[in-house]
C-alpha cells in the first residue's frame, strides 16, 4: 500500500504588509491636508475679486501663488489653503469653478531613511487605475505617475522635503486633479458645492478613491501565465514544434519585462515580474488574466492616524 503524502504549498506573504510592520515603530503620524486649491473665473470676476483676495490673504499672494494666468481665462491658485481662505473665495469670488484639487498627506517618520523607503514602497506598489498608459517621470527624487504636466490626473511622491508644518522628515504623497470635470466628479464645480472640501476626512476618502496600493500575487501570475500557454497552444505553438509551454512562457515574460523597462527604465527580469512596479505592470499588461494577479491592500489602515 503506497501512502501518499499530502503537501501544503506556502503561499506568497503580503509584501506590502510585510514591509510596513517592520516600518511601523518609526512611523509616527499622517498629517492630511488640501495643499493646493485653483479656481478659474471670466475677466471681470477675476480683476473685480483680486483686489479683495490680496487683502484677506495677505500671506498667500506672492509670487505666482495666488495670481496665475494662461492666455485668456484667469485663475486662483491658493497653497494650503485653510477654512477662512475658502470662505474668503466664495464671498468674493462667487462665480469661480474648481479646476485643481490637490489632497496631500505627509507621513511623518523619526528618520529621514525611514521616509526614504516609506516613499519607494508607495512607488513600488501605488496604483492609479482608469487612465491611460502614460510613462512615469522622475524628477531629481520626486516621482511623478503622468509625464505630462497638463493631465487630468496625476500623483507626486517625494521623501526628501521636511514637512511643510511641523519640518520633520517624511513621505509626501499627493493625487492631483487637475481638470474641471475631474473636479466635479470628485469635489464639487465651486467651493459652495461643498464647503468640506479641505476637511481631513474628505481628502482622505478623495486619496483613497484617487489611488489604491496593490501588489502582484506570484503564484496567481505563475497560474494566469500557464492558463494562456495552454489556450493559444494549438494555434501559435504548431508550427514551433522545438518550443513548449515553459519555452513560451519564459518568451512571454522576457516580452513584458522588455515593455516595461521601454515605457519605465527598470531592472525587472521577466522570471521576477512579481517584483515590477504595479503601476508599470498595469500600464503595460492589457489581458485580463494577468491584471487579476494584481492584488490590492488596504494601506490607509495599516498606516498611523
Amino acid at each position: 500500500m503506497v501512502l501518499y503524502k499530502r503537501t501544503i504549498k506556502r503561499r506568497q506573504l503580503d509584501p506590502i504588509r510585510t514591509k510596513l510592520v517592520a516600518l511601523g515603530p518609526h512611523l509616527v503620524r499622517k498629517d492630511v491636508y488640501l495643499d493646493t486649491i485653483q479656481a478659474r473665473m471670466n475677466r471681470e470676476d477675476y480683476y473685480r475679486a483680486l483686489p479683495k483676495l490680496r487683502r484677506w490673504l495677505p500671506k498667500k499672494c506672492h509670487g505666482q501663488n495666488l495670481h496665475v494666468r494662461d492666455g485668456l481665462t484667469h485663475y486662483i491658485r491658493i497653497p494650503q489653503p485653510t477654512d477662512h481662505d475658502l470662505r474668503v473665495i466664495l464671498e468674493f469670488a462667487p462665480s469661480h469653478a474648481i479646476n485643481r484639487i490637490d489632497p496631500a498627506s505627509d507621513i511623518i517618520t523619526d528618520t529621514q531613511v525611514t521616509a526614504y523607503q516609506l516613499a519607494k514602497l508607495m512607488n513600488d506598489h501605488a496604483l492609479m487605475k482608469y487612465r491611460r498608459s502614460q510613462r512615469r517621470n522622475e524628477y531629481k527624487t520626486t516621482i511623478y505617475f503622468n509625464a505630462r504636466k497638463q493631465s487630468a490626473r496625476n500623483l507626486t511622491i517625494y521623501a526628501d522635503k521636511p514637512s511643510r508644518f511641523t519640518g520633520e522628515p517624511g513621505a509626501h504623497f499627493e493625487p492631483r486633479i487637475k481638470s474641471k470635470a475631474a473636479c466635479k466628479r470628485n469635489g464639487g464645480e465651486s467651493v459652495g458645492d461643498n464647503l468640506e472640501i479641505a476637511d481631513r476626512s474628505f481628502l482622505s476618502d478623495l486619496q483613497k478613491k484617487q489611488v489604491t496600493f496593490c501588489y502582484i500575487d506570484k503564484e496567481e501570475l505563475d497560474r494566469a501565465f500557464k492558463r494562456e500557454a495552454r489556450e493559444i497552444a494549438k494555434d501559435f505553438l504548431a508550427g514551433y514544434n522545438d518550443m513548449g509551454l515553459d519555452d513560451f512562457i519564459a518568451w512571454r515574460r522576457d516580452q513584458i519585462a522588455c515593455d516595461i523597462h521601454n515605457q519605465t527604465p527598470s531592472n525587472v527580469e521577466g522570471d521576477r515580474l512579481h517584483e515590477a512596479a504595479v503601476q508599470d505592470f498595469w500600464d503595460v499588461v492589457r489581458e485580463r488574466s494577468l491584471r487579476r494577479a494584481i492584488k490590492t491592500v488596504d494601506v490607509w489602515s495599516l498606516l498611523p492616524d
